[in-house]
C-alpha cells in the first residue's frame, strides 16, 4: 500500500511537470472591486487555487471534527464516571453479604419459653 501511494504521488507529480511546462503563459488575474491586478502565469494560477482549496477544505474538516472529537471526549469522561460509580455501588453490595456470611449465629429465644 505504501508503495501504491509513492507511485500516485509520482504520477501526479510528473503529471503537474507536464502542466507546468506546457502552461507558461501569463494570465491576468483581476480582484474587481479592489484596483489589484496580478499577472502571473496561468500554472501557478492552478497551483495556487488548488492549494487554498486543499488548505481550506483542511480547515472545515478540522473544524467540523472538533464538535465530534469534544462530544467523544465528553463520553468517555461520562463513561468512566459511570463505570466507577457502577464499582462502587457493587463494593457497597458486596459488603452486607460479607458481613451477614462472616457474623456468628445468633441463638433466637423463643416466646414460649
Amino acid at each position: 500500500m505504501k508503495t501504491f501511494k509513492w507511485l500516485v504521488f509520482a504520477l501526479v507529480l510528473v503529471g503537474a511537470t507536464v502542466f507546468a511546462v506546457g502552461n507558461r503563459q501569463t494570465a491576468l488575474i483581476s480582484l474587481d472591486p479592489m484596483p489589484y491586478t496580478l499577472e502571473m502565469p496561468v500554472y501557478l494560477v492552478v497551483f495556487v487555487s488548488g492549494a487554498l482549496g486543499v488548505l481550506l477544505a483542511s480547515f472545515v474538516i478540522g473544524w467540523s471534527s472538533a464538535r465530534r472529537i469534544r462530544r467523544l471526549r465528553q463520553l468517555d469522561r461520562d463513561n468512566a464516571r459511570l463505570r466507577a460509580e457502577i464499582e462502587r455501588q457493587r463494593a457497597a453490595a458486596a459488603l452486607p453479604a460479607q458481613a451477614a456470611k462472616s457474623a456468628p449465629p445468633t441463638r433466637m429465644l423463643a416466646l414460649d419459653e
